[in-house]
C-alpha cells in the first residue's frame, strides 16, 4: 500500500491538483471536498470509488490536498 501512496502521490505533483481531479471523476471516483482556510484556500478533497464482485468488497479512497507538508494518501 505504502509504494501505491508514493506512486499517486508523485502523480499527482507531477500533474497538477486540477488535472489529478480531473482525472479521478472521469474514471468514476465521487469526490467530497473540505472547507478552504487562508492557510489554504484549495480544500482537501477525498476522493472515492468501491468495486465490488461475488468474493469480495474493496472501497477506493484517495485524499489529496494542495499542502506540500501534509502528504496525499490512498487507502
Amino acid at each position: 500500500m505504502a509504494a501505491m501512496e508514493t506512486g499517486f502521490s508523485r502523480i499527482a505533483h507531477r500533474e497538477g491538483r486540477a488535472a489529478t481531479l480531473a482525472q479521478l471523476a472521469w474514471a468514476g471516483d465521487e469526490c467530497t471536498y473540505g472547507e478552504a482556510h487562508e492557510d489554504y484556500p484549495e480544500p482537501m478533497a477525498v476522493c472515492t470509488r468501491s468495486f465490488a464482485s461475488r468474493a469480495c468488497q474493496f472501497d477506493w479512497d484517495v485524499s489529496l490536498t494542495s499542502d506540500p507538508k501534509t502528504p496525499d494518501s490512498v487507502g
